[in-house]
């Protein structure tokens, strides 16, 4: 392994252990070792008591949505990916993570009212019907669901980097046999499927490419 994908694996080391140690040290953790030696674990415990609040529910949905990245990252070390491939994903949940808990300390830090069941109820709506619309190649339905749930919840898992991903490739994804579709296949589920319900995440593994 070469120099600079090590200093990249020590990176993200630090970057996890940061997380442990100061944010959330709660969640889970990731071990992640460098490509041959197949060393992964996941230390998971489901209740976080933040501010005076146990948030054991959130980080229970957290754990889920991670647990199913890393379940196919840990089959990947052992199919001997190359390096590159496995940074790559590492890196995406990596991102994702840091995203989810910041959005898991804003609800903490914010006072819940009745409409957010409400809200996240309907973006999760939106969203599952716009992955529908990639699966089946429909930019202009996957664009309108995804720019709905934009508009309800801006953070929310990765609706925005989706919508944005759909916009610059529009043109060409009007398609439906073009090869830009292949691509958006792999990207979202490569980095953009944080919160992915696992029946659409099967789909999405289906038609990714091997």
């Amino acid at each position: 392994m070469n120099d600079h994908t090590e200093q990249k694996l020590a990176a993200y080391r630090l970057v996890l252990e940061y997380i442990k140690v100061f944010l959330w040290p709660a969640i889970l953790i990731l071990a992640f070792a460098v490509y041959g030696d197949k060393l992964f674990k996941i230390i998971e415990q489901r209740e976080v008591d933040a501010f005076g609040l146990k948030l054991g529910k959130q980080i229970e949905d957290i754990s889920s949505n991670y647990e199913a990245q890393i379940a196919q990252l840990k089959k990947d070390i052992e199919a001997s990916q190359e390096p590159a491939t496995l940074l790559k994903k590492v890196d995406g949940i990596q991102v994702n993570l840091a995203k989810q808990l910041s959005s898991v300390k804003q609800t903490v830090l914010l006072t819940e009212t009745p409409t957010v069941p409400n809200r996240k109820a309907q973006v999760d709506q939106y969203e599952r019907a716009g992955f529908n619309a990639i699966l089946a190649r429909d930019v202009s339905e996957a664009l309108s669901q995804f720019s709905a749930a934009q508009a309800i919840w801006p953070d929310y898992h990765n609706v925005s980097e989706i919508k944005r991903l759909l916009s610059k490739q529009k043109n060409q994804l009007q398609d439906s046999q073009n090869t830009a579709w292949q691509a958006v296949f792999d990207t979202v589920l490569t980095q953009y499927s944080w919160g992915m319900p696992d029946d659409i995440r099967v789909q999405f593994r289906q038609v990714a490419t091997k």
